[in-house]
């Protein structure tokens, strides 16, 4: 019962994001738009990169290597959805993001409601944009995965990366093939 009303307040939230995005874009009021512009480039920015022959960290994944605290709330022993529900609350997207790649892991049920989720958002962000950019920031300091040490990731389970990057994969496709069976709006205008 508890996780039927996380999922109400989870889809409620997604509702009232809904109802903020389509507010009268005339409004002006510059400090809103660049929040909501810096708001969207920390969604897609990866936290680790690499350029030349270093790897840059920046962000998110610094935070992850200077903060234990932090790295134990983004890598739990067990990814819960009410923890995921109250980040998307916070509009802490990317975060909540990670932990569906790893709720999507534990069951068919867990499968189907991150599909929906990343489906629905993907009417207001480019999920594919923002789920690579979830899984380059996190799985590179997960410690499920490996280990940092002196600033050279070491990966001491490479299966289970293997598996978090196959789920990466496969909602990938699911957004592509969403994509395909879309029916642009200007059709639908069209026919009526």
């Amino acid at each position: 019962m508890i996780f039927k009303e996380h999922i109400w307040k989870f889809y409620f939230s997604l509702i009232l994001i809904f109802n903020l995005s389509s507010l009268n874009a005339s409004c002006q009021v510059i400090d809103y738009d660049k929040e909501i512009t810096d708001w969207l480039d920390d969604i897609y920015e990866t936290g680790v990169s690499v350029e030349a022959d270093s790897i840059i960290v920046k962000g998110e994944s610094a935070r992850i290597l200077n903060d234990p605290e932090y790295k134990a709330f983004i890598y739990p022993k067990t990814y819960q959805w009410p923890v995921a529900l109250k980040l998307i609350e916070l509009r802490q997207l990317k975060q909540a993001f990670w932990y569906m790649i790893n709720l999507y892991l534990v069951n068919d049920q867990n499968k189907e409601l991150v599909v929906k989720t990343i489906l629905t958002y993907n009417k207001l962000l480019k999920m594919d944009k923002a789920l690579v950019s979830a899984f380059y920031t996190y799985s590179v300091m997960d410690p499920e995965v490996g280990t940092v040490i002196n600033g050279k990731q070491q990966i001491t389970a490479p299966h289970i990366l293997e598996r978090k990057l196959q789920v990466l994969k496969e909602l990938l496709y699911y957004l592509e093939k969403f994509k395909e069976t879309e029916t642009p709006s200007s059709e639908l205008t069209e026919k009526n």
